[in-house]
């Protein structure tokens, strides 16, 4: 009954993944770097696993990653205050105007295709896509149940 929908919804998904990685290519950065670097930028202090779990992206890279950011002097590291097994990570100043050149151009891009839609299509586009994400993730959890 949907089929078609489901497929051109997926066929965009797939496509504006691929779109995210395309770009983290030509601007010499790898894919797990990028989403990291942004997350990292747009919501400090996450924890290693909070960046697996959001980026997802393997364990190993994002290790790399923390590990590539520390060497350039741009993150710091702190115990967690409920855990203070938990590393959280911070970009310092360094690392903050590093993501911020890296990835100005992605934002930039990112504020354009949103101008194109304007506001109230853009609030509909994303309560629509997290809607579409929790129900598809719920019915996933329950199939792995089975």
């Amino acid at each position: 009954m949907y089929d078609d929908l489901i497929e051109r919804l997926g066929m965009a998904i797939l496509k504006c993944s691929k779109a995210y990685t395309m770009w983290s290519t030509t601007h010499g950065l790898s894919d797990y770097y990028c989403k990291m670097l942004y997350e990292l930028y747009r919501h400090p202090g996450q924890s290693q696993r909070q960046l697996v779990l959001v980026t997802g992206s393997p364990k190993q890279s994002i290790n790399k990653g923390i590990k590539k950011l520390q060497r350039a002097n741009y993150l710091t590291l702190t115990a967690d205050p409920h855990d203070g097994r938990v590393k959280l990570c911070y970009l310092n100043r360094a690392g903050q105007q590093y993501a911020k050149q890296k990835l100005t151009p992605l934002f930039e891009l990112e504020r354009l295709t949103a101008a194109h839609f304007g506001r109230e299509k853009l609030v509909q586009l994303a309560n629509l896509n997290e809607e579409w994400t929790q129900t598809f993730c719920q019915l996933l959890r329950k199939e792995g149940q089975k």
